[in-house]
C-alpha cells in the first residue's frame, strides 16, 4: 500500500503546476439561501470544496484539509498574502469575510467586491447563472499524511493541500483543468493518445492519463515555435503494464 501510495504522489508531481485546480458546481448542493440577497449587497457566497466527491483527477478532498492554510492565510490572518476570491483564476475581486470547514465542505463569503468593470461583469453573470461553479486554487502537499491512495476507490484521499484562492468559473476545471491553445494536428495527437488510454487494462489507465496530461501541459506552456513532436519511430515493448521508457522516447516536446 505505501509503495502504490509513492508512486501515486511521483505521478501528481509530474504533472503538478504551481497551481492546480478542483471545481464544484451550485448545483451539486442546491441553492444557498442567502445567494441572491448578497449578490445585491456584492457579496458571493458559495463552496470551494465538497467533502467526499471525488474529481476528475481522481483527487477526494476531506474535511481538515484547508484548515492549516485558513489559519495561516485566511481572513484576519495578518498574514502578507491573504487568500483572495478571485475571477477565472486570474484578477482578485474580494478578500473573504467568512472562510471556513463546514460539514459539507469548504464554505466562503466575500467581502463587498471591489468596485471595478470585471466585478461589475462577474456579479451580472453570477445572477443569470451563467457562471455557476466555483473552483479552488491549490497547491500538494507532500508530507506524511497528506494524502493517501484509495485502493478499493481508486482515487487520492487528500487530508492537507495548501489553499491559494477561490475563484467563480464558468468552465469547470475538473473538466478543463488546462487551457486549450492552437497547435496543428493537436487533435489528432490527443485522439490517438485517448484512443490509446481506452485501449489499456484498467489498472494502468491511471498512470497513462496522468503522464499524458503531463506531456500535454507542457506542450501548451511551450511557445509555439519552440514546439517540436518528434515521430513515432520505435515500437512499444511487450513487457506488461506500460513501458515509460517508450512513452518518454517517442513522446517529446
Amino acid at each position: 500500500m505505501e509503495q502504490t501510495l509513492q508512486q501515486k504522489i511521483k505521478e501528481i508531481k509530474q504533472r503538478a503546476a504551481p497551481i492546480n485546480y478542483s471545481t464544484v458546481s451550485v448545483n451539486e448542493i442546491g441553492e444557498l439561501q442567502e445567494r441572491e440577497s448578497l449578490l445585491d449587497k456584492r457579496i458571493v457566497e458559495g463552496y470551494g470544496v465538497i467533502w467526499g466527491k471525488i474529481n476528475a483527477h481522481r483527487e477526494r478532498f476531506h474535511k481538515g484539509s484547508q484548515k492549516r492554510s485558513i489559519q495561516e492565510n485566511g481572513p484576519k490572518s495578518g498574514a502578507n498574502y491573504e487568500i483572495k476570491f478571485r475571477d477565472e483564476h486570474g484578477r482578485a475581486c474580494a478578500l473573504f469575510d467568512v472562510l471556513k470547514e463546514d460539514d459539507i465542505g469548504l464554505y466562503f463569503r466575500t467581502k463587498p467586491l471591489d468596485s471595478v468593470s470585471w466585478c461589475d461583469d462577474l456579479l451580472t453573470q453570477l445572477r443569470s447563472k451563467t457562471i455557476n461553479n466555483f473552483s479552488q486554487g491549490f497547491d500538494y502537499v507532500f508530507s506524511k499524511g497528506a494524502m493517501e491512495w484509495n485502493e478499493q476507490d481508486e482515487c487520492i484521499d487528500v487530508y492537507e493541500a495548501q489553499l491559494l484562492e477561490i475563484s467563480a468559473v464558468a468552465i469547470p476545471s475538473d473538466k478543463y483543468t488546462f487551457a486549450k491553445r492552437s497547435l496543428e494536428h493537436s487533435d489528432e495527437l490527443y485522439d490517438l493518445t485517448e484512443d490509446f488510454i481506452k485501449s489499456l487494462p484498467p489498472k494502468h489507465k491511471f498512470e497513462a492519463r496522468q503522464l499524458f496530461t503531463h506531456y500535454r501541459t507542457l506542450l501548451m506552456n511551450e511557445p509555439l515555435e519552440q514546439r517540436d513532436i518528434a515521430p513515432i519511430v520505435e515500437q512499444p515493448s511487450a513487457n506488461k503494464g506500460i513501458d515509460y521508457n517508450y512513452l518518454l522516447n517517442n513522446f517529446k516536446i
